[in-house]
């Protein structure tokens, strides 16, 4: 499903997180550079993987700023498997498949 080839990394604007079963997703905005805005969706680990290093369902709100590196949809969609989340300069979120 997703391209474990090659890494995208994304600025971008929370609008929803869901913190549920079977795996945690937050949706963001990403400006491109000619002003257009896409949507995106990035999916990571189970709630309770998260809870463990600290995350509860207030981690991010809408309007939080982040930057995304994921495994994009081999299909085309704006969606990927997240590798690493930025918080306000700060990583938070790192995939046990990263690197």
């Amino acid at each position: 499903m997703y391209d474990t080839s090659r890494d995208v990394t994304l600025t971008g604007t929370v609008t929803e997180f869901d913190f549920v079963n079977p795996h945690v997703r937050v949706h963001f905005q990403v400006k491109k550079d000619n002003g257009d805005v896409e949507q995106w969706v990035g999916e990571s680990a189970p709630p309770n993987n998260l809870r463990r290093r600290g995350w509860t369902r207030s981690t991010l709100k809408p309007g939080d700023q982040i930057i995304v590196t994921v495994h994009a949809a081999k299909d085309g969609t704006k969606e990927g498997h997240i590798q690493s989340l930025s918080l306000g300069g700060k990583e938070i979120y790192r995939s046990p498949t990263a690197d």
